[in-house]
C-alpha cells in the first residue's frame, strides 16, 4: 500500500478507537467483524470489491502525548475517504494556547 495518511489524536481515545473505528466501517461502509483480519498493529479490509482496493489501520502508540492512528490503501481516493471517517468519528479536543 502505497498511500499513507495519520489522524493524531487525544490519548483518552487510546483504549476505544479500534472498536470506535469498525463502527464507523460498519455504519459507512456495511463492513462486518468478520472482515477485517488482525495485523501487528492493528487490522487490514477489502475496502473496495470492485477496484479489489484494499486498506489497513495501524495504530502509532509510541508518542507521549498523542495516539496516531495511520491510514493505508492501495489508492490516493480510498486513503482520504478513510482519514475523513476516522478523523469525524472522534470529538475534536480543543487545545489551551496559553
Amino acid at each position: 500500500m502505497n498511500n499513507k495518511l495519520v489522524v493524531w489524536l487525544n490519548k483518552k481515545y487510546t483504549e476505544t478507537a479500534e472498536t470506535t473505528i469498525k463502527a464507523a466501517l460498519k455504519r459507512d461502509y456495511n463492513i462486518d467483524e468478520d472482515d477485517f483480519t488482525k495485523t501487528e498493529g492493528g487490522f487490514e479490509f477489502l475496502f473496495d470489491d470492485e477496484t479489489g482496493g484494499h486498506a489497513e489501520i495501524e495504530f502509532i502508540r509510541d508518542d507521549a502525548k498523542a495516539f496516531g492512528v495511520a491510514i493505508l490503501a492501495d489508492h490516493a481516493w480510498e486513503c482520504m475517504e478513510l482519514y475523513g471517517l476516522v478523523q469525524t468519528s472522534f470529538e475534536d479536543d480543543e487545545e489551551d494556547i496559553r
